[in-house]
């Protein structure tokens, strides 16, 4: 059975959507607190401002938005992902955010 290519868009749409929902379910709590004074709250802010950067970015004609946020989500994924200790939980709870990071860090708008 062949794919259906005119469903990329969207597949493209509900994966920033994915990408908005999964990091503001996850940190919004955090940023929610106004702690300035850990780490925590800046990376939650990070990932927060980078998830609706990456959303806007699709709605711009060039993909550089969209792949610097996605390079941000990335890395920041990667940081939480191996800060505190390496455990099986951290990487499956992160594992979603860093996937999504790199593919639009590989795709940008083009998908």
């Amino acid at each position: 059975m062949d794919p259906v290519k005119n469903l990329l868009p969207i597949a493209r749409w509900m994966l920033r959507v994915a990408a908005l929902v999964i990091i503001f379910s996850t940190y919004f709590g955090i940023v929610e607190t106004l702690a300035f004074d850990t780490l925590s709250y800046f990376l939650a802010l990070a990932f927060i401002v980078f998830s609706v950067l990456l959303f806007v970015g699709g709605f711009m004609k060039n993909s550089d938005m969209t792949v610097i946020s996605g390079l941000l989500i990335f890395i920041l994924s990667l940081v939480v992902m191996f800060m505190g200790g390496f455990t099986l939980q951290k990487v499956l709870s992160n594992f979603p955010t860093t996937a999504l990071g790199f593919y639009f860090l590989a795709r940008g708008n083009w998908g």
